[in-house]
């Protein structure tokens, strides 16, 4: 057996040598490798080190989880919405009585009863002296009048609790006719019986007037006619129901011209809350 000797010049047995290009580009791609495999370990190894019991949390995660944690935990089984809260002072619906707003009051307040109606009208509700100068023209004198007047020229409502009559004149003066205004105010059991009362007025009055009365919507119900009496003197005749009370005006003359007429209907409308039962408000 021959044994052949190495010969380092020999080109058959030689080990070809790496070029020093090829020698980096290997290492790189391995270097490369080495770190995709070295990230892929840290990731998978952090993620079972924060699952693992005991294992340190940073705040902000502590913070969020426990967030996250009561808005789902309740109860053993750690499921379910959260127990509602209720604003201060509120018992809560466990408590007798509270699911009833008057249940503390033991059941739905009743109005109070009504207050019973006047039986003597006081001299505020009606017009006076002063107010009637005043928007009618100086001179005129007034005085009560007891009982009924005529039922058509000066009505009563019907059915009244107690009534009160004022009547008010004024002579012919500096070429000025003379002029009558008679006025009164009548209490009733309640509202509906005012209205009643001036809508029996209507009716009476529609049996005396030449044309029909008309409604010139005052308070709760009110009718006017104009109306002639036995000697032939016209008058204008209005009457209103507020509140349970009701007042009738009639006037001849002067004082029924329509601006001075509508001025002291509207006064004798506000002093009626004198007579209500629950009096001015």
């Amino acid at each position: 057996m021959k044994i052949r000797r190495f010969d380092p010049t020999s080109t058959a047995t030689a080990t070809p040598r790496l070029r020093p290009l090829s020698v980096l580009a290997a290492a790189a791609a391995l270097a490369v490798a080495l770190a995709g495999c070295s990230l892929t370990s840290d990731d998978q190894t952090v993620a079972r080190t924060d699952n693992a019991p005991g294992a340190a949390t940073s705040p902000a995660a502590t913070a969020t989880g426990d967030e996250s944690q009561a808005g789902t935990d309740s109860g053993e089984g750690g499921t379910g919405s959260a127990e509602p809260t209720l604003p201060p002072g509120d018992p809560g619906a466990e408590v007798p009585g509270t699911d009833d707003p008057n249940g503390d009051l033991g059941g739905d307040e009743s109005d109070p009863p009504a207050e019973p109606a006047k039986t003597t009208v006081p001299l505020s509700a009606l017009l006076d002296t002063e107010t009637v100068n005043t928007v009618a023209g100086a001179g005129w004198k007034s005085r009560e009048r007891a009982g009924n007047g005529d039922p058509c020229v000066t009505p009563v409502p019907p059915k009244a609790a107690g009534s009160r009559t004022i009547v008010f004149t004024r002579a012919a003066a500096d070429g000025a006719r003379s002029s009558r205004l008679v006025q009164t105010v009548a209490t009733h059991a309640d509202r509906a019986a005012a209205i009643a009362a001036v809508r029996s007025l209507g009716r009476k009055l529609a049996t005396c007037a030449a044309d029909k009365p008309t409604d010139p919507r005052i308070g709760d119900a009110s009718v006017e006619a104009t109306v002639t009496d036995s000697r032939g003197n016209t008058s204008t005749v209005t009457a209103v129901a507020v509140e349970g009370v009701s007042f009738v005006l009639s006037g001849s003359g002067p004082v029924t011209a329509p601006d001075v007429w509508a001025g002291l209907a509207d006064i004798a409308q506000g002093n009626t809350c004198a007579a209500a039962a629950d009096g001015c408000h």
